[in-house]
């Protein structure tokens, strides 16, 4: 397929992530986009031959966390690494300022690195029509038809006669999201963005001049280096630095079909299922039921999981531990995780930290 867009259009994917959501599976060492769920490529691999329909590998670049340094060497990307964990912001800043000394006019997209994405076409098509919005100075956001009331996403208010966001909410509570999704103005955000480097100066300028200066600090070389500003800078969302406050935020409804992956109850729904509605993560997985359904499973030990009267629940096995826990309350693994982390005797279990 030919590339779909211009000679100064980048693809930043974010890839630095630590996934506590899908606890067992997904552990700060090895975090979810370097697991293989759906297929024989890990949530990475995917993202990064989606975006190769875009840009060509000269201008894709990944932005991690150094840790995770060995698992992307192999990859056919520019790679960025940040000293330590800082959100998406700066996360967001550091490789545009990097993009901006080479090409100053440079377009943007950037996207996460674990989407479930299953028209690549589709997608390409939309990136298209946001870096048309970007050229005119636009944030452009992909919008997604809401499915369910899920306090985990954004949502954005489309204007009715135009492409134009009225409104942004990040996570809000889920009756607030109930109201919501009744009504069609609503999409959840994708959490994929495409923008001019202009636009996103301007911005940060506007909206958080903290940020604008560790900004202009990255693209100016100047003497204080890079660890310093991760020290300095507090841990933001791009959603909460520029997002949620921008007047020129624009949205496309997305003509592909999206998961974000982000919990247990996302993997099920992509993932196939038996007469049962069992669907097993693992080859290794063996299972005998009665009277149970609609439940998620996986064990890498090759033994044998019973279910009694069981419905709508994920059983993961690993070395690492054992997860069991209701489908609809998947999103609160990642406060199960940030328990296991305070404790000092059980945080390795997390962390990979056996020291």
């Amino acid at each position: 397929m030919e590339k779909v867009s211009t000679s100064h259009h980048y693809v930043i994917i974010l890839c630095g992530g630590s996934g506590p959501r899908l606890w067992p599976m997904s552990t700060a060492k090895n975090p979810k986009q370097f697991l293989k769920l759906f297929n024989q490529h890990t949530l990475l691999e995917n993202t990064i031959s989606r975006c190769l329909k875009l840009v060509p590998s000269k201008q894709l670049y990944l932005i991690s966390n150094r840790k995770y340094a060995s698992k992307l060497r192999h990859l056919k990307c520019q790679i960025i690494l940040e000293p330590q964990r800082r959100n998406t912001a700066l996360a967001i800043c550091l490789a545009a300022a990097t993009i901006y000394k080479k090409d100053p006019n440079a377009i943007i997209t950037t996207t996460p690195a674990d989407h479930h994405i299953s028209n690549n076409l589709a997608f390409s098509q939309d990136i298209t029509t946001s870096v048309t919005l970007a050229n005119q100075g636009a944030f452009a956001t992909i919008g997604i038809r809401p499915t369910t009331a899920n306090p985990s996403y954004g949502y954005i208010k489309k204007s009715k006669n135009s492409s134009r966001v009225i409104k942004f909410i990040e996570k809000p509570p889920k009756e607030k999201a109930k109201i919501y999704i009744q009504n069609h103005q609503w999409l959840w955000n994708s959490g994929i963005y495409t923008f001019s480097l202009s636009t996103l100066k301007h911005s940060l300028f506007v909206h958080n001049h903290q940020y604008y200066t560790f900004y202009t600090q990255l693209i100016e070389n100047k003497s204080t280096n890079l660890t310093t500003i991760y020290n300095n800078a507090p841990s933001l969302s791009f959603e909460k630095v520029i997002a949620e406050k921008s007047h020129n935020l624009t949205t496309t409804l997305a003509h592909f079909d999206w998961n974000d992956v982000g919990e247990w109850r996302s993997i099920y729904h992509e993932s196939p299922k038996d007469h049962n509605q069992i669907a097993l993560l693992s080859k290794n997985t063996d299972y005998v039921s009665y009277q149970s359904s609609h439940c998620l499973l996986s064990s890498e030990t090759k033994k044998l999981i019973g279910l009694v009267g069981i419905k709508n629940i994920a059983v993961i096995d690993t070395p690492q531990g054992l997860l069991i826990c209701k489908l609809p309350l998947s999103s609160h693994v990642r406060d199960l995780v940030a328990t296991i982390v305070a404790d000092p005797k059980r945080k390795h279990f997390f962390t990979n930290d056996h020291r």
